[in-house]
């Protein structure tokens, strides 16, 4: 679970420095409570979601791997 946590962060803040600078401030809002929202409740589904349909090829990368992970782990 730490390890997904920081993954996912990870994403939220490549997202974040991806964003075109005159629209940062819209996305920063709705990053942060979707941030918030995890560590408060543990459901990292907003980000996931989020990070399905930004990039979905590496969505489907992180699906794999997590997926290998839960089996092997």
């Amino acid at each position: 679970m730490i390890g997904s946590f920081g993954i996912l962060m990870g994403m939220v803040v490549a997202i974040y420095r991806n964003v075109d600078d005159d629209k940062k401030h819209q996305y920063k809002g709705m990053l942060t409570a979707t941030v918030l929202a995890t560590f408060l409740t543990g459901v990292t589904d907003p980000i996931e979601y989020m990070f399905m349909f930004v990039a979905t090829p590496l969505y489907i990368i992180y699906a794999f791997c997590t997926r290998c992970c839960l089996c092997n782990g």
